[in-house]
């Protein structure tokens, strides 16, 4: 099996208000949102993984996606068709984060 972790550029919002919450202005926000961004997706990503570790076949992979315009979605699905073909004997979840 293979998670694919769509929208994860939505992290961006709550990460920037955590930042103005902890008191830093928009200007100095800005530089850090990724990075509190890749910690919410982890903190995420080990639910999830806690999650499906009790399953008979746990996931292999875990794929993060961002998806800012129509053309990332097109090569995001091309992306992750090939890799259904290459792991065709497993199942792909696909969890939406909205």
């Amino acid at each position: 099996m293979i998670v694919v972790l769509t929208k994860v550029d939505a992290l961006e919002s709550p990460a920037c208000s955590q930042l103005i919450d902890e008191g830093c202005t928009m200007k100095e926000a800005k530089p850090r949102v990724r990075e509190i961004a890749e910690q919410l997706l982890s903190g995420l990503r080990t639910r999830i993984e806690s999650q499906l570790s009790g399953f008979k076949y746990p996931p292999k992979a875990y794929l993060p996606m961002a998806c800012k315009s129509s053309r990332s979605i097109l090569h995001y699905v091309y992306f992750g068709l090939n890799i259904l073909m290459q792991v065709w004997t497993r199942r792909v979840l696909i969890v939406v984060h909205s």
